[in-house]
């Protein structure tokens, strides 16, 4: 299965096509089922991107720690307060990046881990899609990872290359305590056999912050995003409100 989706080119005009693989696909077709808080948008104007969120996802921002692994102590950071309410975005089709983002985080079996500009220059955010193949066990195309240029400015999803018929996966086995270290994240993204496609520009920052408590045994995760003023449609700020933890991984309510 796969699932058409659109990138921008150079100058910020979505469009040019591409198929995610199988885990990142059922991630964005289940969207209409998982628990994410977006406020209530208007009516899409005719002849824009349809509302079966196909467009462009965007993660971009800074954070305060090397690592943060995506658990619940860290989630749990504002118990008690009352989290502001998510704030739409002015353009649609950046209303669309938020919500497609929040769709494919939530969706995701596990958020390994999410590190700041350090070694790397790079903000990178670590999914482990799914695990449908092998139980407990991290397969090649069962993993994304997102990363954002603030220099550039721009967002890159680093995927692995599905394989064809013929192929065997010789690939060694991914192991999930290797997910939490920086330095996975370019050995990832130097593998031969993994491809990096271009999602977004123009976005000059992103914050991930914990949101206080949500539903029944999970946290809120809050994402902001930040357009600039020199990006194609001006500048403009969306932000979403995802469920993490619990039995949210599952699309459950």
């Amino acid at each position: 299965m796969s699932l058409n989706a659109q990138t921008e080119d150079a100058g910020g005009n979505a469009g040019v096509f591409f198929s995610f693989s199988r885990p990142i696909a059922s991630a964005m077709q289940s969207a209409a089922s998982i628990p994410v808080s977006v406020p209530r948008r208007r009516p899409q104007r005719r002849g824009g991107v349809t509302g079966t969120l196909l467009g462009t996802l965007a993660v971009v921002g800074t954070l305060t720690a090397a690592a943060i692994v995506v658990r619940p102590a860290y989630l749990q950071a504002r118990d008690g307060l009352e989290p502001e309410p998510p704030v739409p975005a002015r353009v649609e089709r950046h209303q669309q990046v938020i919500e497609l983002l929040g769709s494919l985080i939530t969706r995701s079996h596990e958020v390994r881990a999410i590190h700041q500009p350090g070694a790397s220059p790079y903000l990178e955010i670590v999914l482990w899609l799914e695990d449908g193949v092998n139980r407990d066990v991290v397969d090649r195309e069962e993993i994304a990872v997102l990363a954002y240029s603030r220099i550039m400015q721009t967002v890159t999803l680093f995927t692995a290359n599905p394989l064809e018929e013929d192929e065997v996966d010789d690939a060694p086995i991914l192991r999930t305590s290797d997910m939490d270290e920086p330095a996975f994240c370019q050995r990832w993204r130097d593998r031969p056999d993994v491809a990096a496609r271009r999602l977004a520009t123009g976005v000059e920052r992103m914050l991930v912050e914990p949101a206080g408590p949500g539903r029944d045994d999970r946290n809120l995760l809050r994402i902001t995003l930040t357009w600039g003023s020199d990006s194609t449609d001006g500048p403009d700020e969306a932000s979403v409100l995802l469920h993490i933890g619990g039995d949210s991984r599952d699309g459950k309510e």
